[in-house]
C-alpha cells in the first residue's frame, strides 16, 4: 500500500491544477484520476479503512512519485489538523509544495469562482468583510505554520504564482529537482491553462437550483 510522497497544498486559485498537470508530464511522476482527494482533511484517514481507500487512488502507479494536490490542505482554520494527520500516515520523508499568489488577485479569483457556482454573493466587498475565509486563505505564513512545525522548512518548497507563470519551464524543473528527479524533463507547453475561473459563465438562480438538486 503506497500513499503520496508529495503534497501540493494550494493555495486555492494560485495555479495548483496547472502545476500538477505540468509535473505529471515527467515520466517518473504518476497521473491519477483524483488529483484532489482531500483525504487528510478527515480523521477517517487515520483508520486502516481510510488509509486503504486513500491508497486505492494511487494503485498501479508503481514506484513513481505520487502527488496529492488538495487545496484544502492550506485552508486553516476551516480544515484544521491536516499537517498532523499527514505526519501520521504519509511516508516519513514526504515533501510539501505551496503555491502562493499576490493576495488580492487570489481573493478576487476565489470570489469569482464561488460566485460562478452560486456559493457567494455578487458584491466582493461585502463577501470579503463577512466571510473570513477570503483573507485567511491568503495569509500564507499562517497557513504554513503547522507544516513548518511538522516537517521542517527543508522539506517545503514555496513558489510564487507570478514566477510560475512568467518562467514556467524553469519553475517546473525546479520542482522536479526538489522532488529528487535528476536530468532534464520534457518541455512544458506554457500556453496551457487549467481550471481558470475568469470568463466562466455564472449560474443564475434557476440553474443553481438544478445543479444543487440531489436528483440531478
Amino acid at each position: 500500500m503506497r500513499l503520496p510522497n508529495t503534497l501540493l497544498i494550494g493555495a486555492m486559485k494560485a495555479g495548483t491544477t496547472s502545476l500538477y498537470m505540468d509535473l505529471v508530464e515527467h515520466p517518473d511522476v504518476a497521473l491519477v484520476d483524483d488529483k484532489e482527494p482531500h483525504a487528510l482533511c478527515d480523521d477517517d484517514v487515520l483508520q486502516t479503512s481510510g488509509r486503504e481507500k486513500y491508497a486505492r487512488i494511487y494503485a498501479g502507479a508503481g514506484e513513481k512519485i505520487l502527488i496529492d494536490a488538495s487545496t484544502g490542505y492550506s485552508k486553516r482554520p476551516d480544515e484544521p489538523g491536516v499537517a498532523e494527520r499527514a505526519v501520521r500516515v504519509l511516508p516519513e520523508d514526504f515533501r510539501v509544495i505551496y503555491l502562493v499568489r499576490e493576495p488580492v488577485s487570489r481573493i478576487i479569483s476565489q470570489h469569482y469562482h464561488e460566485y460562478s457556482i452560486g456559493r457567494a454573493a455578487k458584491e466582493i466587498d461585502r463577501a470579503v468583510r463577512t466571510e473570513p475565509r477570503y483573507l485567511n486563505y491568503s495569509r500564507y505564513a499562517y497557513q504554513l505554520e503547522p507544516w513548518i512545525e511538522s516537517v521542517g522548512k527543508e522539506r517545503i518548497l514555496v513558489i510564487r504564482f507570478e514566477d510560475y507563470t512568467n518562467c514556467r519551464q524553469e519553475t517546473v524543473e525546479r520542482v522536479w529537482e526538489f522532488l529528487g528527479l535528476q536530468g532534464a524533463g520534457p518541455q512544458i507547453d506554457a500556453d496551457r491553462v487549467y481550471n481558470k475561473s475568469q470568463g466562466k459563465p455564472v449560474r443564475n438562480k434557476f440553474w443553481s437550483l438544478i445543479y444543487n438538486n440531489s436528483f440531478y
